[in-house]
């Protein structure tokens, strides 16, 4: 959707940032003090390139990581993510800073870190489990009934296919991003997610990852200490 004539945006209780799959960070009341986040309009906007200096004055929210199911804080760092977001006549763009160490894998996305913003559609959809239909399961249609529970999945990227460091653009007719994997979707639970698909479809998320200290841990030594944050910037 094109943003007009808007000096700030305002997301206010229904945006989540999901991080390797298990952790998100929410912005309810219920969860933590932060109830909105402001994205200021700008008239230039940042580069995505990985650089912190595109991003100089904007405000940075820190907000702390949670267990969808767990409810226990994520353990890397400080537990926090840092975001940025701003908007201009066109588009939203965010940055999100999450603690971490590198891991990669070629092979597996759910060996590799992913991330996604959420947005409420349904007036009964929840955060946790991705619009929480209580009928969803596993599907390959979304069950009758589960429309109130509708979200919206924006570039929604697991990394298996990429490069760090690389900006993938966009696609248009469809929600799916065959390049990247960086899918514009919808949702009624956790495993009832579709790839944007009526006739106004497009997948318009443009997205680049980098690690701060990407030398590679492997899960068998998870444990060891290796500094570093994931960047992504959408």
């Amino acid at each position: 959707e094109k943003l007009y004539q808007n000096k700030t945006m305002v997301l206010a209780n229904n945006i989540l940032l999901a991080f390797a799959i298990s952790f998100v960070a929410q912005v309810s009341a219920d969860c933590t003090v932060i109830e909105s986040i402001t994205c200021p309009k700008v008239p230039t906007a940042p580069s995505l390139n990985g650089n912190p200096e595109a991003w100089p004055d904007f405000e940075v929210v820190d907000a702390p990581l949670t267990g969808s199911h767990s409810f226990q804080p994520y353990p890397q760092g400080n537990g926090n993510v840092k975001i940025q977001c701003v908007h201009d006549d066109n588009r939203i763009y965010f940055r999100f800073e999450v603690p971490g160490r590198f891991r990669f894998s070629k092979e597996h996305d759910k060996q590799c870190a992913a991330v996604s913003t959420m947005f409420k559609m349904g007036e009964l959809a929840t955060l946790v489990d991705m619009g929480g239909c209580p009928t969803a399961g596993d599907c390959t249609t979304a069950p009758e009934g589960c429309d109130p529970y509708k979200v919206d999945l924006g570039g929604h990227w697991e990394l298996k296919t990429t490069e760090m460091g690389v900006t993938y653009g966009g696609n248009e007719g469809h929600g799916n991003d065959a390049v990247a994997n960086k899918d514009d979707e919808y949702a009624v639970g956790a495993l009832c997610r579709f790839d944007d698909d009526d006739d106004k479809a497009s997948n318009e998320w443009e997205g680049l990852w980098l690690h701060t200290s990407s030398t590679k841990v492997e899960r068998a030594v998870a444990g060891a200490d290796d500094p570093g944050s994931y960047i992504f910037e959408m």
